[in-house]
């Protein structure tokens, strides 16, 4: 194949996912897939001549080696855990890194991110008021299930009918679109990203997910101090004002579901679930502290460690790091955290480089950092949630990140574009 066929080929994809991902699972991972297949496709037939990346199967970095030690982690703690077959098989979930390896090797320009980026804005956009709709009617079209109820109104769950998998996943997409509006430099482009990232911010609110509430918060606003120390103080502002209106009409929002009741055992007896997971699974990591329990097993080990009936059956710890240790130890631990410092870190160094760049893209430059921000927000969501196995959020998380990741890694030559 020429080197142009290589482009269209994974623009295509990427482009697809873009347009696809608010609205359909089933959507993200045929793209996935797809783009899984390019990617194989390109490393066994090369690029060929001219071509602007290397005919690698990886493009290695830290990310990458802290990616492939995790995976390798997840295997070795299967295979030595009580139920080796079954937990090995269970690593099958992480399928979808795959997305993320096509990603970082294939993105041909810079061009294709923002084209995307632009894509993602005005899907996620329409779902948002979607969502925004549904918090006041109810609506949960395509879905059968009513929607979750706070008060009079509906907990948002978008077209994936869930508030927990539509908060997890429009945090992130927030976060991207706020830094793209701060690095935005022409106006239908500041106009676009600005519409985009306030539909989003309030279809998040919409979902009356607690963390997904300081997901937002914490991500958002490392974003607005790192653009400068004003931006930051001025978002604080507008973010104050916002909670004052929704004090004034709505003021058991605040005062009855904000963020620490969701550790105050006398809340709800969700709470106290929560609760109680943390405990029981600090005591299995405390049990099996190098290499966990291997993946798949937390179930299995419900009943040596006495849990309650009301948490008898649950999956998971609600706690993305907690789930991590517990299934693969502190080496697998320190791996998955190595993946998103370091990820963050040269998204922070992507745009402190590109501020001094004689061909500087605003645009760019923000949006890398807001991927840098929405991996803090899921992750300080992820402290009260597990978010990172649901696979409607992990698809989008993986994107975001293969993105971002790729863009950091462009040759220069093929790095600048102006749109």
């Amino acid at each position: 194949m020429k080197h142009i066929s290589w482009n269209s080929l994974t623009a295509g994809g990427i482009y697809a996912f873009a347009a696809v991902a608010p609205f359909s699972n089933a959507g993200m991972e045929l793209v996935i897939g797809y783009l899984a297949i390019v990617w194989i496709a390109y490393f066994i037939f090369g690029g060929g001549k001219g071509a602007k990346r290397s005919h690698k199967l990886f493009q290695w970095d830290f990310v990458t080696g802290s990616i492939i030690m995790y995976l390798i982690v997840m295997v070795i703690a299967g295979a030595v855990s009580a139920r080796p077959i079954q937990s090995i098989l269970a690593v099958k979930e992480e399928w979808i890194i795959l997305l993320y390896f096509s990603l970082v090797t294939l993105l041909p320009s810079r061009q294709v991110f923002l084209r995307a980026l632009y894509i993602l804005a005005i899907s996620c956009t329409i779902v948002g008021i979607y969502a925004i709709i549904q918090h006041f009617t109810g609506i949960n079209f395509p879905h059968d299930e009513p929607l979750l109820r706070y008060g009079n109104f509906f907990r948002s769950g978008g077209f994936f009918g869930f508030c927990l998998t539509f908060g997890g996943f429009i945090l992130m997409v927030f976060s991207v679109l706020l830094g793209g509006f701060y690095g935005a430099e022409k106006l239908h482009s500041k106009v676009l990203f600005g519409i985009s990232s306030v539909v989003t911010f309030l279809a998040a609110v919409a979902s009356y997910v607690r963390s997904v509430w300081l997901g937002a918060i914490i991500g958002s606003f490392v974003v607005s101090i790192v653009i400068h120390w004003k931006t930051g103080i001025k978002y604080i502002a507008v973010l104050g004002l916002f909670c004052a209106g929704i004090y004034f009409f709505h003021p058991e929002l605040i005062r009855e579901h904000g963020v620490t009741s969701m550790v105050d055992p006398n809340y709800s007896r969700g709470s106290r679930i929560r609760v109680e997971l943390w405990q029981k699974t600090l005591e299995m990591w405390k049990d099996h502290p190098v290499l966990g329990i291997g993946p798949g097993n937390f179930q299995y080990y419900q009943d040596k460690y006495s849990f309650s009936e009301s948490a008898r059956g649950l999956t998971h710890p609600h706690n993305d790091l907690l789930n991590v240790a517990v299934q693969t130890g502190i080496i697998g631990l320190t791996a998955f955290i190595g993946i998103w410092a370091a990820f963050i870190w040269s998204c922070y160094r992507f745009w402190r480089r590109e501020r001094k760049h004689p061909e500087y893209s605003g645009l760019t430059a923000g949006a890398v950092l807001g991927c840098g921000g929405a991996i803090i927000g899921i992750l300080s969501a992820g402290m009260f949630q597990c978010y990172y196995t649901d696979i409607e959020v992990g698809m989008i998380w993986w994107y975001i990140a293969g993105l971002a990741s790729a863009v950091i890694s462009l040759p220069q030559e093929v790095s600048i574009v102006n749109l």
